[in-house]
């Protein structure tokens, strides 16, 4: 009997699951049927938008960062670049502008998204005076902004958590003082962090370790300050302190898929309730998930 999974997003983490899976059945002679629902027919290489602000060799142009998503399908997996509307885990089906399609097993791998507009003031400064390097759109504006910036306030913001790759945004902020240099404008440019966290990280040990780090580059940091509001020269957090900045560079807040809230199966910010040693939803059997639409 042939056994049917339908994996739901076309990102790392939906085209890693796939391939694995139909290499694995392929091995072991299992009856596998292997379909992919995706509606991003460039794949984004995300790490790389780290890097396109700061026009490092190899990250220059979004070219150097997608492809086309096809090209990273293994035989054995089944494609389709379709718009999902719904996830119907009782009927075991899921429904795309195409069709209905039914699964044995289903995997979640949608991400997650930024929201800009959930900050006051955000939306309006945003490609202006403010910059994100989540996205490739942003990713590319910020470049231009680096390359105008002359020294000043550079302050590098985490809006709220939970963000995806928690550690980027200090990555960050040490490219940015490498970037400074490079260009001799770092003592006349002021680096700082504001974030909601207690400190630089999450953990006690990699955040005596990181804070340090800052410190010693120089690199102020600013904690439990989440993001209230955004005007042209500052930001100011909900008990009233605020930042200046010119630039800022902010990491807006995230949510998970609508699709899994409305499946129920998420936590109320779209990120599915996942135990975490075995990526199984919590509350759906026949139903994994993996990457950032998950709550671990």
């Amino acid at each position: 009997m042939e056994i049917k999974v339908l994996i739901l997003g076309d990102g790392v983490g939906g085209l890693v699951t796939a391939n694995l899976l139909a290499k694995r059945a392929r091995h072991q002679g299992v009856r596998l049927r292997v379909q992919i629902i995706g509606d991003s027919p460039m794949h984004t290489y995300q790490p790389g938008l780290l890097f396109i602000p700061f026009q490092k060799k190899g990250y220059r142009t979004l070219d150097d960062i997608q492809k086309e998503t096809a090209r990273f399908i293994m035989p054995g997996v089944e494609y389709l670049a379709h718009r999902v509307i719904a996830i119907d885990t009782v009927s075991r089906s899921v429904k795309t502008e195409q069709g209905l399609f039914r699964f044995d097993w289903l995997v979640l791998a949608l991400g997650s998204r930024t929201l800009v507009d959930e900050i006051e003031g955000l939306r309006e400064h945003w490609g202006t005076r403010v910059h994100g390097f989540y996205t490739p759109d942003s990713a590319l504006r910020l470049a231009r902004a680096l390359a105008d910036f002359d020294g000043g306030d550079l302050v590098v913001d985490i809006a709220e958590m939970p963000i995806k790759c928690p550690v980027a945004p200090l990555e960050f902020a040490l490219l940015v003082h490498e970037y400074l240099i490079r260009r001799g404008i770092r003592n006349r440019s002021r680096v700082t962090v504001v974030t909601p966290l207690s400190g630089a990280f999450t953990k006690p040990i990699c955040n005596e370790m990181l804070s340090g780090l800052l410190k010693e580059k120089g690199i102020q940091v600013v904690p439990n300050a989440p993001l209230a509001s955004v005007s042209d020269k500052v930001i100011t957090c909900p008990d009233g302190n605020s930042v200046p900045y010119d630039p800022l560079v902010t990491i807006p807040p995230h949510e998970g898929s609508g699709l899994i809230e409305d499946a129920g199966l998420g936590d109320g910010l779209g990120f599915g309730i996942t135990d975490k040693r075995t990526l199984k939803s919590r509350v759906a059997e026949h139903v994994y998930l993996v990457g950032d639409n998950t709550n671990v």
